[in-house]
């Protein structure tokens, strides 16, 4: 049975009424507006040629965090400055935000004009339209999988408003690699009304044909070992099969998979489990043979979950130590890679409420990041550490700002 049957299955079981909210507010302070113009204007700078992808890409990162806020306005400002697919993207996945805060006709404007740029790409496909004037190179910026993720977004959007045919409609045809976690989403709507059917889906998902299929299949079967967490038979099941398809996946997948399962055997009262659980992780990440730059993300993350299951001295402390490493092994870490890691060591920081080591780990990621002579690498540092700071709600202080003005007023040719 294919990938696609179940989609469509799925569209027609799982339409459910979306609940609005009052308002059209996101959730970020002045100031973190303020840094997402500031860090807008800095992408602003990367040059057509040869960096017009990269300006694109990254300020498509920023767009995704003012839209994680529901920041409407501020979404769109970022948007506009994007010229190519990701501008039609995004504003497909506005409009869904939009419909779900009650502004509908604002997500009626955005999909019109979402879907007037699709249907003008696939008429230059078909020869339905000559590619002429503005639109004279436009399919250099359309190619299969980027129209598919527009096309997803679009069906995201008419599967929440419950339309249900054009639901359908804009799912026909899309690569198996870009559907898969749209289907992963419309299998967790039905997870705890349908146990079998939401098992079933994963399970076609595991066995098809993509390397992102089988992540969304194993990321279902994590939803369903918490929501089934009571059932013992039920766990048990999902417990052999993730053990049997996560095997064969990359160990940050593993680590996050074992996490979750730990977190909600937590939740339910067993923490015998969890501690197994949160040990078999450890072992996966004290065991392997990792770069810095994939250790200390997995390292923090596990120390993350260490606090989380109520360990919270021995998170302190593994903390202080993971930073104390960094420190030991920044000269053999590449520049360009050196705000990574200290994001990553910055989040842990926070999550285990340290937040005065949280600022002091970011304004090292600053200073790291301006030791690469060109302004490229920079500024792309610059977007992931403010991207960080503001998904992690850390208090932009007066230290942090004064670094930020430097660093942007330090950029500049060459790039």
């Amino acid at each position: 049975m294919s990938i696609r049957f179940f989609f469509l299955c799925l569209i027609s079981l799982s339409l459910v009424g979306c609940v609005a909210r009052d308002g059209d507010a996101g959730s970020l302070t002045t100031s973190q507006r303020e840094l997402v113009l500031q860090v807008k204007g800095a992408l602003g700078q990367l040059p057509d040629e040869p960096h017009k992808r990269t300006r694109n890409r990254e300020l498509g990162l920023l767009a995704e965090v003012a839209l994680e806020a529901d920041e409407e306005s501020l979404v769109l400002e970022v948007v506009e400055a994007i010229d190519n697919w990701r501008n039609i993207q995004l504003k497909a996945e506005l409009a869904t935000t939009c419909y779900n805060m009650g502004r509908e006709e604002k997500a009626r404007q955005l999909v019109e004009e979402v879907e007037q740029t699709v249907d003008t790409v696939l008429g230059i496909k078909s020869g339905r339209i000559v590619a002429a004037g503005e639109n004279k190179n436009i399919l250099e910026e359309y190619d299969d999988f980027r129209l598919d993720r527009v096309k997803v977004a679009l069906s995201k959007y008419y599967f929440t408003k419950g339309d249900k045919e054009s639901a359908k409609k804009w799912s026909e045809g899309v690569l198996p690699a870009e559907q898969s976690e749209f289907i992963k989403q419309q299998a967790q709507a039905l997870a705890k009304e349908n146990y079998d059917t939401s098992l079933a889906v994963n399970n076609i998902l595991i066995k098809g044909e993509t390397f992102e299929g089988k992540k969304a299949g194993i990321d279902g079967l994590v939803l369903l070992f918490d929501l089934y967490y009571g059932e013992e038979g039920k766990r048990n099941e999902l417990k052999a099969l993730i053990d049997e398809f996560s095997i064969s996946m990359p160990v940050m997948y593993r680590v996050e998979w074992l996490h979750g399962m730990a977190l909600s055997a937590f939740g339910h009262g067993d923490a015998a489990v969890a501690r197994s659980l949160y040990i078999e992780s450890s072992l996966l990440i004290s065991e392997g043979s990792f770069k810095p730059r994939l250790f200390f993300p997995l390292k923090a993350e596990n120390i993350i979950t260490s606090h989380k299951l109520g360990f919270r001295e021995e998170a302190s402390e593994a903390a202080d130590l993971l930073y104390g490493e960094y420190a030991r092994f920044e000269g053999n870490i590449y520049n360009i890679h050196r705000a990574d890691v200290l994001c990553a060591v910055g989040e842990m920081f926070v999550a285990i409420g340290r937040m005065d080591r949280a600022e002091e780990v970011y304004l090292n990621a600053l200073d790291q990041a301006g030791v690469n002579p060109n302004s490229r690498p920079r500024v792309e540092d610059l977007n992931l550490i403010a991207c960080s700071l503001i998904k992690h709600d850390v208090p932009l202080t007066s230290g942090l700002h004064e670094k930020m003005d430097g660093f942007v007023g330090s950029l500049g040719a060459p790039w």
